[in-house]
């Protein structure tokens, strides 16, 4: 009978979270005497405290040569605020603002009644992998298998199950694996205070179940891989004109097509290259005018992308480093009034120098961007504010602006160059 191997490891981690961001904001307001608008401005903090702790431990047991076995238990404590402490200072028009402007405090405590809400979850899961035997030494099989079980304070329990199968046969790889998976509602959107930042404390966990194939090809320079996966979700988080509810369903799928080729050349010492093409198709129900479900593209994705690099060793003192992306034209979030972004391509290179004289010594110039190509990133959250909409001046010389927080799209820096020294103490 072989030996049997029991390993054991645990954590404890705790996290203290004070968010205190500082805003200054300006207003239109009626004037009721000269029957116009008037711009205010408002300095104001909007505090948020929150605090967790977590507990793991994990329990690998390694049965015999064909068994393994992991077995695990987590727990996690949470002490969250809801809505967030604010405190403003006065509302002034511009020209009155200078430095005696009464800037608020911070606020130093929570002193909204029923504010808090402690909440806890535990997790037990049990993962089996299992190696199957074969009349021969060329296929092997093996079988994994996870059960995971979740208890939420607020949510209840929830039960998801892990299944996959490799394959191995010569040069052949070839994986084929199911999960299933739910993500509960963040504590902004649940407890946000208002239903601009998210209060929707009703909002249960959406759903997932995702299928994937795996397949590589190795050869004695080259690998080749391609990759499939299918996801269902329910249970979509979608926002109507009464806020945040649990409605709709989404379908994503997509795969990766990829080449790896390496060998030791005559002119370098060793040669590395690489390139993925990956393509993604996803929908999702929403809410349209109407207020009735209706299937839409998920916006701010590429359709295609295209990554690729070389690296190539020279000797022992030299190295080069080659990365370039390729993002096909992505179509934005219906709050965005720019409808796609433009496609882009982008290169990053990076040189490393080890002096053959000092060991402990490495030089590097890494260059982001290198051909200086400007090109734009999407936008975060509503994106909408964008170039058709930069506010103006009205007829009475008061600044309009456009009533976004947030960007449509986000210049991103022309040619970068960074200088590295870097000096390995024993």
């Amino acid at each position: 009978m072989k030996r049997q191997v029991l390993k054991h490891c645990c954590a404890i981690e705790a996290v203290i979270l004070i968010i205190i961001p500082f805003f200054i904001d300006a207003f239109l307001v009626n004037n009721a005497e000269t029957n116009s608008q008037k711009r205010l401005v408002e300095a104001n903090y909007w505090e948020s405290t929150n605090n967790s702790w977590t507990g793991s431990t994990e329990l690998n047991w390694q049965f015999n040569s064909k068994l393994n076995i992991v077995a695990g238990l987590e727990y996690e404590a949470k002490d969250l605020q809801k809505a967030y402490n604010i405190n403003f200072g006065p509302l002034l028009p511009p020209e009155l603002i200078n430095e005696n402007y009464n800037f608020p405090s911070p606020p130093t405590q929570d002193s909204v009644a029923n504010n808090r809400i402690d909440t806890n979850q535990r997790g037990l899961y049990l993962l089996y992998q299992y190696q199957l035997a074969t009349s021969s030494s060329t296929l092997k099989h093996a079988l994994h298998f996870g059960l995971r079980n979740d208890k939420h304070s607020v949510f209840g329990a929830e039960t998801t199950i892990r299944a996959g199968y490799v394959g191995q046969w010569q040069k052949t790889t070839l994986k084929l694996f199911y999960g299933q998976a739910y993500q509960e509602p963040s504590a902004r959107l649940l407890y946000g205070g208002w239903q601009g930042s998210g209060s929707a404390p009703q909002l249960k966990p959406r759903d997932a179940n995702t299928f994937e194939f795996n397949i590589n090809y190795k050869m004695k320079n080259i690998l080749l891989s391609s990759n499939y996966f299918y996801i269902q979700s329910k249970n979509l988080f979608n926002t109507t004109d009464l806020g945040e509810i649990n409605s709709g369903n989404g379908l994503v799928n997509g795969g990766d097509f990829r080449i790896k080729y390496q060998r030791a050349h005559s002119a370098v010492s060793n040669l590395s290259l690489w390139t993925t093409l990956s393509w993604l198709n996803s929908k999702e129900q929403h809410n349209n005018e109407q207020g009735k479900l209706a299937c839409e593209d998920v916006g701010d994705l590429a359709d295609y992308t295209l990554h690729g690099g070389a690296y190539i060793t020279f000797n022992s003192s030299w190295q080069l480093n080659l990365r370039g992306r390729y993002y096909d034209e992505r179509a934005t979030v219906k709050t965005n009034e720019i409808e796609r972004i433009e496609s882009f391509i982008s290169v990053d290179t990076n040189i490393i120098y080890r002096p053959p004289y000092f060991k402990k010594l490495t030089l590097s110039l890494n260059i982001s961007n290198l051909f200086n190509q400007g090109y734009f990133h999407l936008g975060v959250r509503s994106a909408s504010a964008s170039t058709t909409n930069l506010g103006e001046v009205d007829e009475n010389g008061v600044w309009i602006g456009n009533g976004s927080f947030y960007n449509a799209q986000i210049p991103q820096p022309d040619r970068e160059p960074w200088l590295a020294a870097h000096w390995q103490f024993d």
